[in-house]
């Protein structure tokens, strides 16, 4: 009998585990949020939508587009499928997020 875990597509964009660069969808790479619990809600930050606590979403404080207020990076369109929206993607030609 072959097992094999499946880690959960917390954002809906199809991907799982360490194939997906942005796991929460924030547009914000995983491995620019890391994986610390900055609020210490048992949340690790590169999971979690607000990873301060203070009740405004990573995706504002980063200076991205989130008009409809759902805590994800407006512009989710993902051609080369990594999880990270092409326009913050340097693969694709986008300007990556970079944090104060």
């Amino acid at each position: 009998v072959f097992t094999r875990e499946v880690k959960p597509d917390r954002d809906g964009d199809g991907l799982h585990g360490a194939l997906d660069l942005d796991s929460d969808g924030d547009g914000i790479p995983d491995e620019v949020e890391g994986g610390g619990d900055t609020d210490g809600d048992g949340i690790p930050n590169s999971h979690d939508l607000d990873s301060d606590g203070d009740g405004i979403c990573d995706v504002v404080e980063a200076g991205l587009a989130d008009e409809d207020g759902d805590c994800h990076y407006d512009d989710r369109t993902d051609e080369n499928g990594n999880g990270l929206a092409d326009s913050l993607d340097p693969e694709m030609g986008g300007i990556p997020v970079v944090l104060p």
